[in-house]
């Protein structure tokens, strides 16, 4: 039948035993053994040594036999990890598992080893071991995973730009602020005073004027110059015909020569003059007399007398 030799190696957890039959060449004979059966081998063979019998027995006693002063309990810790006397696997950093079977994944929180670690979105680093911050622009991130951002910036992961123009102004390029009509100010803090001239906005909206202006903006300024006066670029009034005085306050006396106006307009002349305005000297002497260069009234002859002729002759 040819020899046998027998042959055991040790593949991952078994012990693989094969046989050689210098005729046939390889074949298997209980190929595949866990490894913690050796020692039942070793003594299995140590046992059968006196009554071995032919070809595959006797090869196993052989085994017995050469193996009987060596039979340990085969290490179940892989990888170069080694066993502890509780049964327990110490691994190398390489390798976990309870007998060191498992690669240890260098890449933490999550990330896939590949060149390196792939990372998943929130983590970086060569082994995926810092968080990335969620909170753009200097955010700092708070324990409760909210976002506390910098004056500058707003918004859940901070990444709005705070508009630093109030009031419904808006920020350009340079960083000015464009306001609207109502604000004015560096940041348009500040409410534009429609009320012009020094004029005071009241809380209603109305403005108070100085008394030099009037108007709703208070932007008209108020003429000094009464009774339809004029104001000159000096300052000064320029008055109508009919009223006179630095603000035109004082109506004009129509009526001339010491005549006085009555409320009906009637100017009411001195006995010296007459007219619509008095504009015209009276004649003293009555009667149709004459007043003469010396003041005395010559009268009609032989009708008046007197020294204004308002006596009548007496015939």
């Amino acid at each position: 039948m040819g020899s046998f030799k027998v042959y055991v190696s040790m593949v991952s957890m078994f012990v693989l035993i094969a046989m050689f039959n210098s005729s046939s060449g390889f074949y298997f004979y209980h190929a595949l053994c866990p490894k913690e059966i050796l020692s039942q081998l070793c003594n299995l063979g140590r046992f059968l040594r006196n009554v071995c019998l032919k070809e595959i027995l006797s090869q196993l006693c052989n085994l017995g036999r050469f193996l009987r002063n060596v039979c340990l309990k085969v290490n179940p810790c892989q990888n170069g990890g080694k066993e502890q006397p509780d049964g327990t696997c110490v691994c190398t950093d390489e390798y976990t598992g309870t007998t060191c079977e498992e690669k240890v994944n260098p890449c933490k929180n999550g990330g896939m080893p590949s060149v390196g670690c792939v990372c998943t979105a929130y983590y970086i680093g060569s082994t995926c071991e810092e968080k990335v911050n969620p909170c753009k622009n200097g955010g700092t991130e708070q324990a409760s995973g909210r976002c506390d951002c910098t004056d500058e910036y707003t918004g859940p992961t901070c990444e709005e730009k705070v508009n630093p123009c109030k009031n419904g102004g808006t920020e350009q390029p340079s960083g000015r602020c464009d306001c609207t009509d109502e604000y004015t100010g560096p940041t348009c803090e500040e409410k534009v005073n429609p009320c012009k001239n020094g004029g005071t906005e009241s809380p209603s909206g109305r403005c108070d004027c100085t008394d030099k202006y009037t108007g709703p903006t208070c932007e008209e300024k108020v003429n000094p110059c009464k009774n339809g006066g004029t104001e000159s670029p000096s300052g000064r009034c320029d008055c109508t015909d009919k009223y006179t005085g630095p603000t035109c306050e004082e109506k004009v006396n129509p009526c001339k020569n010491g005549g006085t106006e009555q409320p009906s307009g009637r100017c009411d002349c001195t006995d010296k003059y007459t007219g619509p305005t008095c504009e015209e000297k009276g004649n003293p002497c009555k009667n149709g007399g004459t007043e003469l260069s010396d003041g005395t009234c010559r009268c009609i002859y032989r009708y008046y007398t007197g020294p204004t002729c308002e006596s009548q002759y007496n015939v």
